[in-house]
């Protein structure tokens, strides 16, 4: 469905996550890595629901177009 390429980061998403992860590593401060991390793990989940329900609405017209084109 995806090419191997749809799972490569950008060369600007490699930067910027390499950016990140030299922050990370350099915190000390534990605190903000678990706000962070809830953060980021809120922010994941919204983009799977978004993800989610594109995808509901794309296959739902998909297949209302398949069975109007059949008749």
């Amino acid at each position: 469905m995806l090419s191997p390429d749809a799972f490569e980061l950008s060369m600007e998403a490699q930067l910027k996550m390499r950016v990140i992860t030299d922050e990370v590593e350099n915190c000390t401060n534990i605190e903000e890595l678990k706000e962070q991390l809830i953060a980021s793990a809120k922010l994941v989940m919204r983009y799977q629901q978004m993800l989610n329900s594109i995808l509901k609405e794309v296959i739902d017209r998909d297949v209302k177009n398949m069975l109007t084109e059949k008749q």
